[in-house]
């Protein structure tokens, strides 16, 4: 057990993927017999696993200041208004976009009940206090900074990204949550273009990260936002063109890596990490 630990303290980084993916999947994968009863539980421990392992090494390498100060990021709240604003609408301005482009969106298009609103605002509230805040307080908590530190914000944040689509392989073969096909190139095509939308969304994240000073809170509030316009937008403003569960057949085909590319010319790569560099807190 001393081992482990002092192998947890001198390789952190190594040591938290290890656990996320190894320890995780080691029944997480078995788990997924039981399902259809096991579902909701399963998906739920999946979701927090990251975070709640990011908690347990900020711990293990820094002791209560480490496990103190990561919990502090998610309050972190000083910053530019617009920076709220992007994290905000970043993902229904896509969404409108993609949609409108397809040939049959604009005769599909309709307004919903002015209930709708209300709808939003308590599904986003409740989006940030639930499964974003569990899952950001690990991949971005904990693994980003160590990943721009040792790497650079560019290579960090595209091994992150791919590490994160990596880590959804078990919950899109094994389940129903993914695009289920009729054999492997069926299933394994819209999982690649599910990945491709998991990592350009992963660049967007780190920027959002960096340019507000290594807050937590930015990324919760995207997070949010990117999981209730999936989950409420196709049917509310085009119920003749979706069915209500499009998660994932949208986020696959949205441009999250067309505006990765925009962020990482527009900060020359830089992913605005010179601004965590200097204020980070």
């Amino acid at each position: 057990m001393k081992s482990i630990m002092e192998f947890l303290r001198k390789h952190s980084l190594s040591g938290y993927f290890i656990l996320v993916f190894g320890l995780v999947w080691l029944w997480e994968i078995p788990m997924y017999g039981f399902m259809p009863y096991w579902e909701g539980y399963v998906l739920f421990l999946v979701i927090v696993s990251p975070s709640m392992i990011g908690l347990i090494m900020a711990y293990i390498t820094q002791g209560s200041w480490g496990l103190s100060s990561l919990i502090a990021k998610c309050v972190h709240w000083r910053i530019g208004m617009i920076w709220y604003l992007i994290a905000l609408l970043v993902t229904p301005v896509l969404f409108f976009v993609t949609v409108f482009s397809m040939s049959q969106a604009r005769t599909a298009f309709q307004m919903p009940n002015p209930s709708f609103i209300w709808t939003y605002l308590s599904a986003l509230a409740f989006g940030f206090f639930g499964t974003s805040i569990v899952e950001e307080l690990g991949w971005r908590g904990f693994a980003l900074p160590r990943l721009q530190q040792k790497y650079g914000p560019l290579i960090g944040t595209l091994i992150l990204g791919v590490l994160w689509a990596i880590w959804y392989i078990p919950s899109w073969f094994l389940t129903s949550r993914g695009v289920q096909g009729n054999n492997l190139i069926e299933t394994g095509v819209p999982f690649i273009q599910y990945a491709g939308s998991v990592l350009g969304s992963a660049f967007i994240y780190t920027w959002l990260f960096n340019r507000s000073n290594g807050s937590l809170l930015l990324s919760i509030l995207f997070h949010s936002s990117l999981n209730v316009t999936f989950s409420l937008f196709p049917s509310a403003f085009f119920p003749s063109l979706f069915q209500p569960d499009t998660f994932t057949h949208l986020f696959s085909k949205i441009g999250f890596l067309p505006v990765a590319i925009l962020v990482i010319i527009f900060t020359k790569g830089r992913l605005g990490y010179e601004y965590y560099q200097e204020n980070i807190v």
